[in-house]
């Protein structure tokens, strides 16, 4: 209950009622909506990265190059990471499990990226200082 008192006042709704029957409408057109998100954000990722490489490739000491495709790829791990959630949610999964579940696919994915990525030495953005920035 305190997560949603939380969320009922940082979005100025005054009764819990409220509060749930807004939720539950952000649900649905979510649950309506993600799919082709998902797949816009999928192919939207693929052709950028592709684009990027070719720049790279012709630009190689392009250092911004290497930062938009780090910051490409982290846009793609948030959107992994939200999908494992609404996944874990959608299956019936406690919200706690849906974050730990996300949170492991993300951590998992960076690792391979950065493996992958090593040799153009994209430095991806620290969880703490996205944290901080949000704040």
């Amino acid at each position: 209950m305190a997560l949603l008192d939380e969320w009922s006042f940082n979005n100025r709704i005054r009764s819990r009622g409220d509060a749930i029957r807004r939720l539950c409408r952000m649900a649905i057109v979510a649950d309506d909506d993600w799919p082709v998100m998902w797949r816009r954000i999928l192919s939207i990722s693929e052709m950028g990265g592709r684009a990027i490489d070719l720049l790279i490739q012709e630009n190689p000491d392009q250092s911004w190059l290497l930062r938009v495709k780090a910051n490409l790829l982290d846009l793609k791990m948030d959107a992994l990471e939200l999908n494992a959630q609404l996944t874990q949610l959608k299956e019936g999964d406690t919200a706690e499990k849906a974050f730990v579940t996300a949170r492991l696919a993300r951590e998992q994915l960076r690792s391979e990226l950065l493996d992958e990525n090593a040799l153009y030495a994209i430095e991806f953005p620290d969880e703490d200082d996205e944290a901080e920035s949000k704040d």
